[in-house]
C-alpha cells in the first residue's frame, strides 16, 4: 500500500523565491497531515507557464539536479523519507525542456522531457528527447506524463506496455473536460492508476482549470480537486492492483492487443 497525494496550487508567475517557500510549506502540509509518501507537483511549479518571451524562459531555468528548487525537493525528500515529483523549466547548455524531476530518499531519481508540446511551449522549449521510462518506488513502478502528452494515447499505453503500476500526470490544464475526464479512460484502457497534479489560477489569457485527480485501474475517481481552490488530495493505493490486466474471463488489455493488424502498409 502507498499514501499517494496531488499538490493543487497556484504558482507565481517568474517568481522562483516565492513558489519554493509555497512549495517547501504544501509539501510538508502534506506529510504531516496526510502521511504522504509519493507527492505529485503540477507543471512548472516554480516558474509559471504563459512565457511571453524567451528571456522570461531563460532567467528562470534551472540546472537538473543541482538547482536551487532541486535542492529543496531533495533535501525534503531525503529528510522525511518521501518521494516527490515536480515539474521544473529544464536548461540544459543552450535548451529548455518542459520537464519533470524526481527525488526520493536516496536523493536524485530520474528527469522526464516533455515529449508533446502543447500551442506557443514549441516557442520556447525543445521537444523531449529522452525516451520514456520506468522507475520504482519501493517496489511499484512508475512512469510520468507532462500535460498534453495525454492526448496521446500512444505515451499511456507504452507506459502500460513497459509496467507501469502508477502514472504521475503534470499538468497545467485549461481545457475543459479534458485530461482530468480523458485520464479515467486511459485508466481503464490500460489497468493503471494515475496521479494527476494541475494548477489553478490565471496567467494573462489562460485560466488554469484544477481538478487534479487520484483515479484507480477501473477509471474510478479516489480523490478530485475543486476547479478553483487551492487544496492537497491523497489516498492510499493498493498499486499492485494494476497488475491485473484482466478485464474478465476472457480479455486482458495488453495480452490481447493484435499489433500485426495496427501496421501501416
Amino acid at each position: 500500500m502507498l499514501k499517494v497525494s496531488a499538490i493543487q496550487f497556484t504558482p507565481a508567475f517568474l517568481d522562483l523565491e516565492n513558489n519554493r517557500r509555497k512549495v517547501k510549506q504544501l509539501i510538508e502540509t502534506s506529510i504531516a497531515k496526510y502521511g504522504s509518501k509519493l507527492i505529485v507537483l503540477p507543471e512548472l511549479t516554480f516558474s509559471g507557464y504563459n512565457f511571453e518571451t524567451q528571456e522570461q524562459v531563460e532567467t528562470t531555468a534551472e540546472i537538473i539536479p543541482t538547482s536551487i528548487s532541486c535542492k529543496l525537493l531533495e533535501t525534503l525528500a531525503r529528510d522525511y523519507k518521501v518521494y516527490i515529483i515536480s515539474g521544473i523549466n529544464e536548461r540544459d547548455g543552450e535548451k529548455f525542456y518542459n520537464s519533470a524531476v524526481v527525488f526520493g530518499p536516496d536523493g536524485y531519481i530520474t528527469t522526464y522531457r516533455k515529449i508533446q508540446l502543447y500551442n506557443r511551449e514549441k516557442e520556447f522549449f525543445q521537444p523531449g528527447d529522452i525516451p520514456l521510462q520506468i522507475f520504482k518506488i519501493q517496489e511499484y513502478r512508475v512512469g510520468l506524463m507532462i500535460c498534453f502528452d495525454w492526448f496521446f494515447p500512444e505515451i499511456p499505453r507504452s507506459l502500460a506496455l513497459m509496467g507501469a503500476d502508477i502514472v504521475c500526470h503534470l499538468m497545467n490544464a485549461v481545457i475543459p473536460d479534458g485530461a482530468y475526464l480523458g485520464d479515467t479512460y486511459h485508466c481503464r484502457w490500460n489497468r493503471f492508476f494515475i496521479i494527476l497534479a494541475n494548477r489553478i489560477g490565471k496567467e494573462r489569457d489562460l485560466e488554469f482549470i484544477g481538478r487534479s485527480s487520484i483515479i484507480d485501474p477501473t477509471g474510478k475517481v479516489l480523490a478530485q480537486a475543486s476547479p478553483d481552490r487551492e487544496e492537497i488530495i491523497s489516498s492510499m493505493i493498493n498499486p499492485l492492483l494494476a497488475r491485473n490486466k484482466k478485464l474478465n474471463q476472457y480479455n486482458h488489455v495488453l495480452a490481447d492487443r493484435r499489433p500485426d493488424f495496427y501496421k501501416l502498409t
